[in-house]
């Protein structure tokens, strides 16, 4: 079972430290996923994929 609560709860807390770390500008890297991950977890590559195989071609207006 997901508790949302405390999927909420733990987000929060991250949020507020990493913009208390930018604001004291120190480093926030322990509260970031890598590019990569971020992309995977969100669904861009799966998109990017997949709206590849319905792309038009475009004709030329002579």
């Amino acid at each position: 079972a997901a508790y949302p609560l405390t999927l909420l709860s733990a987000a929060m807390k991250s949020m507020l430290e990493a913009l208390e770390a930018l604001r004291e500008g120190r480093s926030r890297t322990s509260h970031l996923l890598d590019f990569g991950e971020l992309r995977r977890r969100i669904g861009f590559d799966d998109y990017y994929e997949r709206s590849g195989r319905y792309t038009t071609s475009r004709r030329a207006d002579s």
